[in-house]
């Protein structure tokens, strides 16, 4: 976030739904993943979520 940003509440509820958005995201990629029937490696799983939220939030940030 920049300096200058505010208080605002919206600050305390963007990172809530960025977080719900990139759980989504990351059920949704293993759904189609298992559609296509893709074998993605073990460490692949773990960091999907915290991926997009990493994402999620650049893109909010920026």
């Amino acid at each position: 976030m920049h300096a200058y940003a505010t208080d605002a509440k919206d600050r305390e509820s963007i990172p809530l739904w960025l977080a719900a958005f990139a759980v989504a995201a990351a059920l949704a990629l293993s759904s189609v993943l298992k559609l296509l029937k893709w074998e993605v490696p073990w460490w692949v799983d773990a960091p999907s979520v915290m991926g997009f939220y990493g994402f999620f939030y650049y893109f909010f940030d920026n």
